[in-house]
């Protein structure tokens, strides 16, 4: 298992036009009551698709990034997703990420149950 992660919070890409900047938003509340909102560190994988270390909340206070488990996610061009799934093991991440993106039955916008029993099926296969 190789894992590697340089923390970006923003990606610039060429658009049409012009330029885009975007980045995932993580929001957590914590068990004392307080929310937390910030840019989630991701490594870009291509064609706007990142590998984010999966975010926990821990006790009354904290807020863990767990850089032993990975999701896959879209962030490109105002559109910010990431996957129902996790793995400690990004090459596995990355591929399931590619396969979600490119399979014509599915999108970013579906819902939660949607994109889950798509992963069931697609890890079913391989």
């Amino acid at each position: 298992m190789t894992n590697f992660l340089q923390l970006h919070s923003h990606f610039v890409q060429q658009t049409p036009g012009g330029i885009s900047v975007n980045f995932l938003r993580n929001t957590q509340v914590l068990g004392n009551g307080v929310t937390v909102s910030f840019q989630l560190p991701a490594l870009p994988i291509g064609d706007g698709l990142v590998l984010t270390p999966v975010v926990y909340t821990e006790g009354m206070s904290s807020v863990r990034l767990d850089f032993g488990r990975w999701t896959g996610g879209l962030c490109a061009n105002g559109t910010g997703a990431l996957l129902p799934f996790s793995t400690p093991d990004q090459a596995e991440a990355a591929r399931l990420v590619r396969a979600f993106h490119s399979a014509r039955q599915t999108s970013w916008t579906d819902s939660t149950e949607t994109v889950t029993a798509w992963i069931t099926e697609y890890l079913e296969r391989v």
